[in-house]
């Protein structure tokens, strides 16, 4: 009897230290898993940040591109537009710009007047 009872405590203390490495091991892993979630986590962030970066940088971008044609010297001192022949030619007082098209002409004015010789 004595036998049996040794042999049914030595299997209950062999299940127990099995359950305990098995914790053990389950909670290596849950440990694991939290690790990975968090540095996913924070790679995610920085991919967003990064995002909203490109995204700011892109918006100024447009922003410096509307702001410099509204401020054009075409668009501000509004040159007179015509058609001579072949060439457009915008005119504002004394300076004078010719091109092909209306755009060529109002970019040499541009040019023209902020003292530049071409475009």
């Amino acid at each position: 009897m004595q036998t049996e009872l040794d042999n049914l405590q030595l299997a209950f203390a062999e299940r127990s230290l099995k359950a305990i490495e098995t914790s053990q091991q389950t909670i290596l892993e849950l440990q694991e898993t939290e690790a990975s979630w968090k540095m996913l986590t924070a790679k995610h962030e920085c991919e967003r940040a990064q995002d909203e970066k490109l995204a700011s940088a892109r918006t100024h971008e447009r922003l410096e591109q509307q702001a410099s044609t509204i401020l054009r010297p075409t668009n501000t001192m509004r040159p007179e537009l015509t058609y001579e022949g072949e060439t457009w030619t915008a005119t504002f007082g004394d300076l004078v710009a010719r091109g092909p098209t209306p755009e060529t002409a109002c970019q040499q004015f541009d040019a023209l007047w902020l003292g530049k010789e071409e475009f």
